[in-house]
């Protein structure tokens, strides 16, 4: 009986042991983009899907569930819905014309694409696949 206690005691103190840190060596091992707000050039990105290969990465052919996963990752809406409110994206607006046959998006200022070139309402059109009147 005391060999048992002795070994729960042991194993306490060192698994207790093995929580400590010391706090210097918490500043050394903070990784380098964890320290700035800038952002970093490369990388990766990983997403973890567990139903299968996509059967597009082009946004426009989406229709499987790990496409629409992937594209819900790599690309910002315009705006969405949840709960029956809007919540804007890439536009910070979406006016009615007179006659409601036709709406106004308006994009919200200074967007930018990752290499630092302005979003444009052009590149809106360009990547939904179709020309609108």
């Amino acid at each position: 009986m005391r060999k048992l206690l002795l070994s729960a005691v042991l194993v306490s103190l060192a698994l207790g042991l093995a929580g400590c840190d010391d706090a210097k060596n918490k500043e050394t091992n903070t990784p380098a983009a964890a320290k700035s707000d800038a952002p970093k050039e490369g990388g990766s990105l990983i997403i973890g899907i567990t139903s299968g290969d996509p059967l597009a990465v082009n946004p426009l052919y989406a229709s499987d569930r790990t496409t629409l996963t992937i594209m819900q990752a790599l690309y910002a809406p315009l705006y969405s819905f949840n709960n029956g409110n809007i919540e804007w994206g890439l536009a910070e607006s979406l006016t009615p014309s007179a006659d409601n046959l036709s709406y106004t998006l308006t994009l919200k200022p200074n967007l930018k694409w990752q290499d630092g070139q302005p979003l444009t309402a052009d590149d809106v059109v360009f990547t939904n696949g179709r020309d609108f009147p």
